[in-house]
């Protein structure tokens, strides 16, 4: 997994630098929901292997927002059962999010054509 993740950040870095039409991309973002609260630590350390930094959420959801995020938790849990039941756990409802994001700079840095450590 380490591998193709950083297989696909270099190839990342190569496409953005052939766009002269995306030079103002300053940050890519991943938006995250895989796994319970709980596993958030752990997600926040891999996510930091690969350069990205984790920005907590500001405000509160508001009502309609809260079903949205049950809705798709509802649908991972029954692609899950779907795909493998056994991995299935009722926790995984109420998944958290985790919004995690890579500045340009530290992209070229640690996955461009000179790569260094993030």
């Amino acid at each position: 997994m380490v591998f193709c993740a950083e297989i696909s950040l270099r190839e990342l870095a190569q496409w953005l630098a052939q766009r002269p039409d995306l030079e103002d991309v300053n940050l890519i973002r991943a938006y995250t929901g895989m796994g319970s609260k709980q596993r958030d630590r752990q997600l926040w350390r891999i996510a930091n292997r690969f350069c990205f930094e984790a920005v907590p959420e500001h405000g509160t959801a508001t009502v309609g927002e809260r079903f949205h995020l049950l809705g798709e938790n509802v649908l991972k849990s029954l692609l899950v059962l779907a795909c493998n039941a056994d991995a299935f756990r009722p926790d995984n409802l109420w998944r958290g999010r985790t919004q995690f994001f890579l500045s340009r700079r530290a992209l070229e840095r640690g996955y461009g054509d000179r790569s260094t450590v993030c």
